[in-house]
């Protein structure tokens, strides 16, 4: 018959889980003694094909039906009379999550036992190094003293923990600096990359040097529009001198040496369109002055 020895699921009795991961068999495998209740003077059998499987310790049940209380116990599990069993072990390690679930991470297995009320305090008992078998007091003093110890951080952890997080701001700090670099680069790029846009589109004549600024800010936010704006503009017709003397005044000879004070004197009026239709010719006259 297998029992089920210890569930690595469940909170025991004295309100805590043990990991059966970290439940050292070594030394009961050498000696697999049933004990009836936890009683070291009754050996009633022995424990065959231990194993650990979906989190819980597993044992076949093999009776000295020899002895007189191993025959008693035996007929009694087998009658369907005594169907409970639990564990005695030594705890060397409990640690508390972040939920409050107390759990036993290292411990070595000492017996098992065939229990009448396995639900009860006897459901587990737990030893000292010695192997005395400890009082629920006990236990309790027990776990609080372990768990104590390990919420108490050495001073090398400390200092280690301090390493820890300084090394990440240190990282932080690196990484937001290049983050800023990055964002710099990246705006710098996109505005030359504007102002390399509206010159050509000013030297294509779709639009004046006087709208530049405007279309520069605008781009700022969205240059796609602005790119999408311009593009479909169509090239202004500028106002050459040349085309200024053939549609001005008959006598326009000499005209190309003219200054600004000579064509406010002689053709006003075709400076007003110069300065309309071409402002780059217009501002080039002015700087005669």
């Amino acid at each position: 018959m297998r029992f089920i020895l210890c569930d690595g699921n469940n909170i025991n009795s004295y309100g805590f889980r043990t990991n059966l991961n970290g439940l050292n068999l070594e030394r009961f495998n050498s000696n697999p003694v049933m004990l009836f209740s936890h009683d070291s003077e009754k050996v009633i059998g022995r424990w065959e094909d231990i194993k650990i499987e979906d989190g819980k310790l597993t044992a076949e049940a093999v009776f000295d039906e020899e002895d007189e209380d191993g025959k008693k116990i035996a007929g009694k599990v087998k009658r369907g009379f005594l169907k409970g069993c639990s564990i005695g072990m030594y705890v060397e390690y409990m640690d508390v999550d972040e939920n409050g679930v107390v759990t036993a991470l290292k411990a070595e297995l000492l017996e098992a036992s065939i229990c009448a009320i396995p639900s009860d305090a006897n459901a587990i008992v737990l030893y000292d190094k010695n192997r005395k078998r400890l009082s629920i007091d006990e236990v309790k003093q027990m776990c609080l003293s372990i768990n104590h110890k390990n919420s108490i951080m050495t001073e090398q952890e400390i200092k280690q923990l301090q390493a820890s997080v300084s090394e990440k701001d240190t990282k932080i700090a690196e990484l937001q600096k290049e983050n800023t670099e990055l964002k710099s680069q990246i705006a710098t790029a996109k505005k030359n990359e504007v102002e390399s846009f509206l010159a050509a589109k000013i030297a294509e004549g779709k639009i004046d040097e006087s709208e530049k600024e405007g279309f520069a800010k605008l781009a700022v936010n969205d240059f796609e529009t602005v790119k999408s704006i311009v593009d479909g503009r169509k090239p202004k017709q500028t106002l050459s001198l040349a085309s200024l003397q053939s549609s001005g005044k008959q006598n326009t000879s000499g005209r190309d040496n003219w200054n600004y004070i000579q064509w406010m004197k002689e053709d006003p009026e075709g400076l007003a369109r110069l300065k309309a239709e071409n402002p780059s010719e217009f501002e080039r006259l002015q700087k005669t002055l």
